[in-house]
């Protein structure tokens, strides 16, 4: 174990998978999930205060917030968190966004969270949005050149990346980055693939593109960007095809969570090694098959987790 890790885990901190809402069997989601390394295992925890398919997370340390999503009768503009260092795993409400948002990118800058793109039911947004915990506001910062959902988003450095997406008529192999520092958009070089609903996430210098749909079938390809070079390269394809999956990183290791084959909901999660180029699929990982939930890396105390038996259904 890392030096930085054991000192973690001896102040009673690690890091934790989690993974809310989604679509599940016939039906739109509530339920949560985390899963801890540690230990290898899945413990289930408080579901959210209602259904939301198509939610974004992110985390800021140690809250998760729960963006938006599609309850079954309308588009969310709502925002609930939960806080992992708390001596009880409660969701609670804090400011709605301006705008209803399912199946948007988001990611976390400067612990502020940046959520882009979506659909409300009628239109596909093209604006950013950016949360501030300190001062609990939304702000609308800025447009793409193009309204989209489906679309990834990773931050690296001051930039944030968007990636692919559907604008209503095709999947799109855009590729657009935002300057944080000076509030400038610019247009990269496209991938090789037009990915709707990839999964995407930043090693080293490196952001990693995988699955998605590309107007004809669910893809297994994969292709990384090189960030100092501006370039795309395919790599080894996933052992299926994945879509609606959710990419994170976690103990130095490109996760995909979840997500849709063409077939069926999934709950498993595919590992993805950089220095082998290999993939690993872990079957019956969580509790629940689903496609499009919320996934992100949350950083923990164990303050609950020592109650994880009342936790565990």
């Amino acid at each position: 174990m890392e030096e930085a890790e054991q000192e973690l885990y001896t102040q009673g901190i690690e890091d934790v998978l989690v993974v809310i809402g989604g679509f599940g069997k016939d039906c739109y989601l509530d339920r949560a999930e985390l899963y801890r390394p540690k230990t290898d295992k899945w413990i289930q925890i408080p579901n959210l205060s209602t259904n939301r398919r198509y939610v974004s997370a992110a985390a800021v340390g140690s809250v998760l917030y729960a963006i938006g999503g599609y309850d079954g009768m309308r588009h969310l503009n709502t925002v609930e968190c939960m806080d992992f260092s708390a001596e009880e795993l409660v969701w609670k409400p804090v400011a709605s966004m301006k705008y209803k948002r399912g199946l948007a990118g988001v990611t976390v800058h400067a612990d502020m969270v940046y959520i882009c793109g979506g659909k409300d039911g009628n239109v596909r947004h093209k604006s950013m949005e950016r949360y501030r915990p300190v001062v609990n506001r939304w702000e609308v910062i800025g447009d793409l050149s193009l309204g989209r959902d489906g679309m990834a988003l990773t931050q690296a450095g001051d930039s944030i990346y968007f990636i692919g997406g559907f604008d209503g008529i095709n999947a799109l192999d855009k590729v657009e980055r935002f300057d944080v520092m000076k509030s400038e958009l610019s247009t990269l070089h496209a991938m090789i693939s037009k990915r709707s609903a990839p999964g995407a996430a930043v090693m080293g210098d490196m952001i990693y593109a995988c699955g998605g749909y590309d107007d004809i079938e669910h893809l297994t390809t994969v292709e990384r960007y090189d960030i100092v070079a501006d370039q795309w390269t395919c790599l080894r394809p996933m052992k299926h095809q994945l879509c609606y999956s959710v990419a994170c990183v976690l103990n130095e290791k490109l996760l995909l969570v979840a997500g849709y084959n063409g077939e069926s909901l999934l709950n498993t999660v595919d590992y993805y090694n950089p220095e082998t180029d290999t993939w690993r699929t872990r079957e019956a990982e969580m509790s629940l098959a689903r496609s499009d939930p919320g996934v992100a890396v949350v950083r923990a105390s164990l303050h609950w987790a020592r109650k994880d038996e009342k936790i565990t259904s």
